[in-house]
């Protein structure tokens, strides 16, 4: 039988009420590993990373899947956390055969760094990516 809370709403920690995704994720014995896409995007992915990093924990900073433009993000993230709390990064880009952007992160024996342009650095390819298909004004 399950738990019954009686009067008011429980109270929530910190984490859980920013995070309702991460509930149990910081206390697993492994490193943390976020994805983007699996926590709300780039700004929830940053908030865990910062708590993270606030706590003392290494993550994993990557994404479900993509090729170029995910990996500009990916690389953007993990370089813009304080070192000792990179564990590993994934480069997409190298594994797909088709470049969406030019400008992505490239791995060179076995590292990748974000660019220094503005933005995530890259020029999309739009002949490659086709026509849009939701525009919001």
């Amino acid at each position: 039988m399950g738990r019954t809370y009686s009067g008011a709403v429980a109270q929530l920690s910190l984490k859980s009420r920013l995070f309702p995704t991460l509930h149990g994720f910081l206390h697993q014995p492994t490193i943390p590993r976020s994805r983007i896409s699996k926590l709300g995007g780039l700004t929830k992915i940053k908030q865990a990373r910062d708590l993270c990093v606030s706590m003392g924990i290494g993550m994993t900073l990557e994404d479900s899947w993509g090729g170029d433009i995910t990996t500009a993000a990916i690389a953007h993230l993990a370089h813009s956390a304080p070192e000792e709390f990179r564990f590993t990064s994934t480069d997409f880009n190298n594994s797909v055969t088709v470049s969406t952007a030019d400008g992505a992160p490239q791995r060179v024996n076995g590292f990748m760094s974000a660019s220094t342009q503005p933005g995530l650095g890259i020029t999309p390819k739009l002949d490659v990516l086709g026509p849009r298909v939701l525009e919001v004004a």
